[in-house]
């Protein structure tokens, strides 16, 4: 078996998140995309039959209440499915789909900023896809 050098880590450092048509919001503090594996059902005859990961789109973010901010978007598209792309560095090609826009906590400790973080529903599978340019 030959070994598979580690050609380009990943480094979050200059990732950027794009929902729906909108700009990149700059609020977040981290982004994952997480697969839960499919559960499976054993038939009598002993084959097995799995189910596909579903997957979340999981974010950290520091609250921006401004009309442009990422918490208002989340407020103001409560429900909708849109679609995400997600470039983790500056090379690497982004990862793309749809996420079910769900609202963001608002409020918290006094005296720091706001923090939360939310996971959101993504549709299927994501795939690497071509960066695009948002409307607008």
């Amino acid at each position: 078996m030959a070994l598979v050098p580690l050609t380009r880590p990943t480094n979050m450092k200059n990732a950027t998140l794009r929902l729906g048509a909108t700009d990149t919001f700059e609020a977040l503090t981290s982004v994952t995309l997480t697969p839960t594996p499919g559960g499976s059902v054993t038939l009598i005859s002993g084959r097995v039959i799995k189910d596909p990961a579903s997957w979340t789109l999981d974010i950290n973010h520091i609250q921006d209440l401004a009309a442009t901010g990422l918490t208002r978007y989340a407020y103001d598209h409560e429900g909708e499915e849109v679609d995400f792309e997600l470039s983790c560095d500056d090379e690497a090609d982004p990862i793309v789909g749809k996420v079910t826009i769900d609202p963001l906590a608002i409020g918290g400790a006094a005296g720091a900023n706001a923090q939360s973080s939310a996971s959101l529903a993504v549709t299927g599978k994501p795939a690497w896809g071509p960066v695009t340019t948002p409307a607008g």
